[in-house]
């Protein structure tokens, strides 16, 4: 089996994707593995033949690349911006075009809803869609979750009791903020395209109002509570120096980190608040005690779907609430921290989203027995690699040098033979599964993983 898995950020999809290899490689003899920065896929698809490619989207602007691909090969999707259900209108259209789904081998989705939802939207039955969850929900599951031992460690020792609070604003973007040219030069194809961008784009200045009312909240939090921590992580795409700058006269203890991955600091908060994240599903697996602040109404504004924990559009409320809550006046109700499996396929413990994935997987490739990847070892592609290193060097530099292009910094990052390695034989020792695993640079921030 031959499986490539592309990465575009790093903090988001690393280790879902390594965990997923390494299910690959423990269960399937004689299998290799490619992981590469997603944005180098399309310069070497011609090297392969019935390869399983499993993409992060379906997007429009990816619709020639998807259609290489499709042509020797196989194309799964599994969407890093889900639950669809969530989606704004543009969204809907923009990553999910439906001459390319219905050629798209296998379309993964998180849940029974998200698949009732496309099939509603194009009012078609799809076969090929399938229900799998997501693995980095496997990564909460034991033995998995031990993998994230030391950063928990580290975090409580640290902050001790603490409320962890991840923003999902489009608010204090890195670099210039006119995000809004990007998406309108790569998605608005056509006017009803343009219409519904500039709808979302209202929906997302809508949210402003909430951006600031939720930040003064828990300014105003950790003053009420001194012996507390406060933890506010920026998304990705945010300026951490933007949002400290909005938050005069900061608590100290409140505070600004975008360190580590998201799930270290949920396995160790106490307390779980978010406006919208949807970081929640995980928080809600964990069986956190889950607060959500969203002053937008039904009509207006970002919020999502399917909302686990107590729901509050009050300022005054929930500060009264949570105070009742931390002096144990009012007993935390676990009952509101629900999802099912409709909506999450392995929000139970006993469902694993890696192996339902390697099972279709299996399924598909059962008689393409004939897998191929071409690469010779030779000085050419060593100096390539070396010469894309420069200049992957270079891109950085100027990222440093002029952060207003520094929309996009959280996609430049470094794969390490090492690092992969490492982590694959971590899982292993964690499940007690047994396999020889050869990792290698085959290109600039391409490696090679194979279990023979």
């Amino acid at each position: 089996m031959l499986v490539y898995l592309p990465i575009e950020i790093k903090d988001r999809e690393y280790l879902p994707k390594i965990i997923l290899a390494h299910h690959i490689l423990k269960n399937k003899r004689k299998s290799c593995i490619i992981i590469s920065r997603s944005r180098l896929a399309r310069l070497t698809i011609e090297k392969y033949k019935n390869a399983i490619f499993f993409d992060k989207s379906l997007s429009i602007h990816k619709a020639k690349i998807s259609e290489r691909i499709i042509q020797k090969n196989i194309l799964s999707v599994l969407d890093e911006e889900g639950p669809i259900t969530n989606w704004v209108s543009y969204m809907e259209d923009t990553r999910l075009p439906v001459d390319i789904l219905k050629k798209t081998h296998l379309y993964f989705v998180r849940g029974h809803d998200e698949k009732k939802f496309v099939e509603k939207k194009f009012k078609k039955k799809f076969t090929n869609i399938k229900v799998v969850g997501h693995p980095k929900y496997d990564l909460l599951n034991y033995p998995y979750y031990n993998f994230y031992r030391n950063e928990v460690e580290i975090i409580k020792k640290r902050y001790k009791k603490f409320v962890f609070i991840p923003s999902s604003f489009t608010q204090d973007l890195k670099g210039s903020n006119d995000y809004s040219k990007y998406l309108f030069k790569n998605f608005a194809k056509n006017k009803i395209l343009k219409k519904k961008l500039k709808d979302s784009m209202n929906t997302w200045n809508i949210d402003i109002k909430n951006y600031s009312s939720f930040l003064d909240l828990v300014k105003k939090l950790a003053n009420d509570n001194k012996s507390l921590n406060f933890i506010l992580r920026p998304h990705p795409t945010q300026d951490i120096n933007k949002i400290t700058n909005r938050i005069k006269n900061k608590p100290e203890n409140l505070h600004i980190i975008y360190k580590y991955s998201i799930t270290p600091w949920i396995l160790s908060c106490d307390y779980y608040l978010h406006s919208h994240c949807t970081s929640v599903y995980e928080a809600a697996k964990l069986k956190k005690k889950i607060f959500c602040l969203n002053l937008n109404t039904n009509k207006s504004g970002v919020k999502l779907l399917r909302n686990p924990g107590y729901y509050f559009s009050d300022v005054k409320k929930f500060r009264v609430f949570f105070k009742k809550i931390l002096e144990k006046r009012i007993k935390y109700d676990f009952k509101k921290v629900f999802l099912d499996d409709d909506f999450l396929f392995n929000y139970k413990k006993n469902k694993n989203s890696c192996k339902e994935i390697l099972k279709h997987f299996s399924k598909i490739n059962k008689d393409r027995v004939d897998d191929e990847f071409y690469f010779e070892e030779n000085i050419y592609n060593s100096f390539k690699i070396t010469f894309k290193k420069l200049i992957f060097f270079m891109i950085k530099l100027r990222n440093i040098i002029r952060p207003e292009q520094d929309h996009f910094k959280n996609k430049y990052f470094d794969l390490k033979t090492e690092e992969i390695e490492y982590i694959i034989k971590k899982f292993s020792k964690l499940d007690k599964s047994k396999y020889e695993v050869s990792v290698k640079e085959i290109d600039k921030d391409v490696v090679l993983i194979k279990n023979y």
